[in-house]
């Protein structure tokens, strides 16, 4: 995540799954200043995780904007990230949580 940085600097975030649990933490601001602090880190348990940077192109500043998405379903969680807008968001939840 810090190597691209340059990507989107308005926020950043991470979710982790430990193998039971899913683990999420989102910050505003730059990867380096959230993410090297030691009390986040231990927050983020397990050996698998996924990341992003955000760069907005719509959507005002606020942690609920910032990826990875994450939402517990009936047959367990499901983290997200992606580039883009998505347009048909409300039909996708719906159908998908």
């Amino acid at each position: 995540m810090h190597a691209l940085q340059h990507r989107g600097q308005e926020g950043c975030g991470i979710v982790s799954f430990d193998g039971k649990k899913y683990h999420s933490e989102k910050r505003f601001g730059l990867v380096g200043d959230n993410f090297s602090k030691e009390n986040v880190i231990k927050n983020l348990t397990g050996n698998y995780a996924i990341g992003h940077n955000r760069y907005s192109t719509t959507g005002g500043a606020s942690l609920r904007n910032i990826q990875p998405f994450f939402a517990d379903t009936g047959s367990g969680g499901i983290g997200v990230a992606h580039n883009g807008n998505l347009t048909n968001a409300i039909t996708l939840r719906t159908k998908l949580v």
